[in-house]
């Protein structure tokens, strides 16, 4: 073997092979519009026309995208819906952290919750709850489309940087989902500061009519907000309770926070 003799050059990439970074703009690109030609996708991420018509063929092909060949447009295929039912699906929840949420719902006569922050996304990862006291049905629940109206959804874009606050809010919007809806940015982001001020994110009737929701925030090792404790209830009967309420989420989220730090929980007797 000549040591002298030049390294072998490493094989030119295949063109079809771009990167990741770009397939997931185009990808989020149609997302957010429901809908996208490639015209459209290219005068709007600024890539070349043969470049995006490359990254839709590969994602099409890959079940992503679909090519409706009658308007020349791509809308999202199969595998994301089924990526996102899988996202939606309910996390394994420990044994001492479902004792946390009865505890919860034992000790305050209402529905309590566990629910953990998955990318922007909100999940009810445990609900404890019964016939005197129910709970708010998984599929009534689409933080990604009300986050600025329930409390988890408060709770997750308080522990959000302000820019990525303003680029979810910008995707998903403020609709007036109650006439109770905080609509407006300004007021929002106020009642946002409060929240990462307390720790508290209270909703009256902002996300279902006559009904109070209060979470507290959840945090990681590393400090991370990437859940929440909290409780739901008619909002007449949790009227004059609000103190009660705040001490015991404020308690239950520091026990499951605890929880992920250390890997245990002390146990939480009902009053």
């Amino acid at each position: 073997m000549d040591m002298h003799a030049p390294a072998a050059r490493p094989a030119e990439p295949k063109r079809d092979h771009l990167p990741l970074s770009r397939t997931f703009a185009l990808l989020e690109f149609i997302a957010d519009r429901a809908s996208a030609t490639v015209k459209e996708a290219s005068a709007g991420l600024g890539y070349p026309i043969p470049s995006v018509y490359r990254m839709a063929g590969t994602l099409t092909r890959a079940g992503y995208l679909v090519h409706m060949k009658g308007t020349e447009r791509f809308e999202l295929g199969y595998a994301p819906r089924r990526m996102t039912a899988t996202l939606n699906s309910r996390p394994t929840v420990p044994p001492a952290l479902k004792a946390i949420v009865a505890g919860l719902h034992e000790q305050l006569h209402m529905a309590a919750y566990f629910a953990v922050h998955r990318g922007s996304d909100v999940v009810i990862a445990h609900i404890a709850d019964c016939a005197q006291h129910p709970g708010i049905s998984p599929s009534e629940f689409h933080v990604h489309m009300a986050a600025h109206a329930t409390a988890f959804g408060k709770i997750m874009l308080a522990g959000m940087s302000e820019d990525q606050r303003n680029q979810y809010l910008q995707v998903h919007g403020m609709r007036p989902i109650q006439a109770a809806t905080i609509t407006d940015p300004a007021r929002l982001e106020a009642h946002l500061r409060e929240i990462m001020l307390s720790g508290i994110a209270w909703e009256h009737a902002e996300f279902l009519p006559a009904t109070t929701c209060v979470a507290a925030a959840v945090h990681n090792p590393s400090g991370l907000v990437v859940g929440s404790a909290a409780v739901s209830a008619p909002t007449l009967s949790i009227r004059g309770k609000e103190r009660v309420v705040e001490q015991q989420l404020r308690a239950a989220s520091n026990e499951i926070s605890r929880y992920f730090r250390v890997g245990d929980a002390p146990k939480r007797r009902a009053r």
